[in-house]
């Protein structure tokens, strides 16, 4: 899904996200498994790793994974992530 864009823009998009993700698995920052069964898809579910998560004080428990698709993390990585909750300021 990663190689197949779209289009040039989409493509050098998802290459960029690609080389991120390959990266931060070779370097041991993310765990994948691989062919996840949930809701009756295959999905890849990433973990950071469990040394990360201490140094920013994250749960270190497996699960509680949202499902998100390629385009949408691709997204992230290019415009950065953006709560969908509204947030009020205080008075």
């Amino acid at each position: 899904m990663l190689l197949g864009a779209k289009d040039a823009k989409e493509d050098l998009a998802r290459s960029r996200f690609a080389r991120m993700l390959a990266t931060a698995l070779a370097n041991n920052l993310l765990h994948a498994e691989l062919d996840k069964s949930v809701k009756n898809q295959r999905w890849m579910i990433l973990y950071l790793n469990r040394v990360v998560c201490i140094r920013y004080d994250l749960p270190l428990h497996f699960g509680g994974f949202r499902e998100r698709p390629i385009d949408e993390l691709v997204g992230w990585m290019e415009r950065g992530y953006r709560s969908t909750k509204a947030k009020e300021l205080p008075l």
